[in-house]
């Protein structure tokens, strides 16, 4: 279940240190400053009195305006454009084909693609493979994890056993 966005999001555009607060009184805790990595994505940002407070992986933390305002800009989410069931999202009606981005932009119109993808069933699902030098690329059809198998004369059928 997705989380609901309490407040803005931003992203952090150089490492800073921020300080850890108590989730439930918010009060600074007793322990040394966490480093917020380049590129993290902190949530509900509010500023009180010249201090950013903030969770980032669900804790809270503060840390001075002048440090982190300087490091961080507002966060677009890449995929924001893109529908849930295109980022291969299940949630459809009964009987309803899987259709994943990856079998919706094989079926562009258009040129032949350069890089052709190939669906096997599965008992778990569909997999998609794709006849690559030295073997094969697999992944899940809705595009969550990927894999090279090594198969230099591509005898695989596609098939166990």
């Amino acid at each position: 279940m997705p989380q609901k966005q309490t407040g803005p999001r931003y992203q952090v555009t150089k490492m800073v240190d921020a300080k850890p607060l108590h989730p439930k009184s918010g009060i600074p805790l007793a322990v040394p400053p966490v480093p917020m990595p380049y590129r993290a994505i902190l949530e509900d940002v509010r500023e009180e009195r010249g201090i950013y407070k903030f969770t980032y992986l669900g804790k809270p933390y503060q840390c001075d305006e002048r440090i982190l305002g300087p490091a961080i800009t507002p966060y677009k989410n890449p995929l924001e454009h893109i529908s849930e069931r295109e980022r291969g999202g299940f949630e459809m009606e009964a009987g309803e084909p899987v259709n994943t981005a990856l079998e919706m932009a094989a079926a562009s119109t258009g040129p032949a693609p350069d890089f052709e993808w190939e669906s096997i069933r599965t008992n778990r699902g569909a997999l998609l493979r794709a006849n690559v030098p030295g073997g094969w690329l697999v992944c899940s059809a809705n595009g969550s994890g990927i894999t090279f198998l090594p198969d230099a004369k591509h005898a695989w059928k596609g098939k166990t056993g």
